[in-house]
């Protein structure tokens, strides 16, 4: 595997190999489980078009996730048929790119195809470059246009198109979008108290979420909000492409996010969203929202940053979640967007940057639970998702069908416990969640 991952001046432990760190029989029960995933790709899919397993070439929804898999599993597997089904895949969604629409979200179609493709490139020998010239160019104009992008999230704004550039790097265009990236988030940046944030208006919120949030607030997930921001400043500094305006707007921004945590006694150290004028509600514990997908964040600020006050912060808020092990974590289904495989792979990745084996501890709990929610007959290996019952929008229920896809499917799932199967094949496609940090040795 190509690439390195560079890493801060805190004074830690120098960078180490990615490590396995399961016992030797569950090892066993996660790679029987990949290779079950990676040979149903392989064999029933592409899906006929309409049926509910297919979402297209999507990166969120669709089969460009299952490429994601299928590259690393041949990768940590030496399964030469499952890298070339990841570039099969590739291929697939290349023909149907020049008929879609640019809509400017990381997780959708053109965007996503893009990163998939660079971050192919960019790690994997057997991948031959693909011309990006022409998105690149497409994403430059939307960023600098006659009506700049308002939207600054990392799922359909202007960090996820940040995040595609970051992979493009070391290229001209790479560092060109990122400059302009940065230079859009520091106008739509607001003063609070010397600081700096960003402000979610209700427009750029979907409509349930309106209804109890009909006001301005302040995003405080990764997905969505403020911490995103945070971890691509501080991931572009890392990068060394950065310029004073990238290190203010991290510096201060930091800060912000330093000085607005609930009370003690809330279950979560950060809210989902507060209000401009009130605290909002605890959040649970997930990458897209909460103290789980924050963690990392601050963690790669601090490390950008040379700053060890922020990470010893960074370590107290994720000590804390880790009391919410049995009840209060909000954790429904299996997905890695804000399910248990999320939370198995965000605490590997924290062990792995922090050597505290308390993450490691909790990285187990999610393990154990993730296979605890496995079906027989159900779903993809045993996988079924919840899904809301809407409209009705008041009840959940369980998908039986096969649900594909990165974030809510069972590609996520499958790289989650490939990375804690692992010698030495670090999980990069988690750049992607803005998750990825350095290993540390021990």
């Amino acid at each position: 595997m190509k690439g390195a991952q560079k890493g801060g001046v805190l004074g830690l432990p120098g960078s180490g190999a990615w490590r396995a760190f399961l016992t030797e029989q569950d090892r066993v029960r996660a790679m029987t489980v990949v290779r079950e995933l990676a040979n149903l790709v392989m064999t029933e899919y592409p899906l006929a078009p309409g049926t509910v397993q297919n979402r297209g070439y999507s990166l969120g929804s669709g089969y460009l996730g299952h490429a994601l898999l299928l590259a690393y599993a041949g990768e940590v597997f030496r399964e030469e048929a499952w890298s070339k089904g990841a570039d099969r895949l590739v291929s697939v969604a290349m023909t149907e790119v020049p008929g879609s629409r640019l809509v400017p979200g990381l997780f959708g179609h053109a965007v996503g195809f893009g990163w998939v493709a660079a971050h192919f490139a960019r790690y994997f020998a057997w991948f031959e470059a693909i011309d990006l010239d022409d998105l690149d160019e497409a994403l430059r104009g939307y960023v600098l246009g006659t009506r700049p992008p308002t939207n600054y999230d990392l799922i359909s704004g202007l960090v996820g198109v940040g995040v595609y550039a970051l992979e493009r790097l070391p290229s001209d265009a790479g560092a060109e979008i990122i400059k302009a990236v940065v230079s859009a988030l520091a106008r739509e940046a607001v003063e609070d108290d010397g600081d700096l944030t960003w402000i979610t208006p209700p427009s750029d919120t979907n409509p349930e979420l309106r209804r109890h949030f009909p006001h301005p607030s302040f995003n405080f997930g990764v997905a969505h909000g403020i911490p995103g921001v945070i971890g691509f400043l501080g991931r572009v500094v890392l990068a060394g492409v950065h310029n004073d305006l990238t290190l203010e707007l991290l510096r201060r921004a930091s800060s912000w996010l330093v000085k607005h945590p609930l009370g003690y006694d809330s279950p979560s150290f950060y809210s989902c969203r507060t209000d401009l004028a009130y605290a909002g509600p605890p959040s649970r514990l997930a990458w897209c929202y909460g103290d789980a997908g924050i963690l990392p964040q601050i963690f790669a600020a601090a490390d950008a940053l040379s700053d060890r006050d922020l990470y010893d912060f960074g370590i107290r808020v994720g000590v804390k979640s880790l009391r919410r092990v049995s009840r209060g974590h909000g954790v429904i289904d299996p997905a890695l967007c804000h399910g248990s495989a999320g939370l198995l792979h965000l605490y590997n990745r924290l062990w792995q940057f922090t050597s505290d084996e308390r993450f490691r501890d909790f990285a187990l709990v999610w393990f154990a639970d993730t296979f605890a929610r496995r079906e027989s007959g159900r779903g993809a290996a045993g996988f079924p998702f919840i899904t809301p019952n809407l409209p009705a929008g008041a009840t959940y229920e369980k998908m039986s069908e096969w649900q594909t896809g990165f974030l809510e499917g069972t590609s996520g799932i499958g790289l989650a416990l490939l990375a804690s199967v692992s010698d030495g094949v670090p999980p990069h496609w988690d750049r992607l969640l803005l998750a990825d940090l350095p290993e540390r040795s021990r």
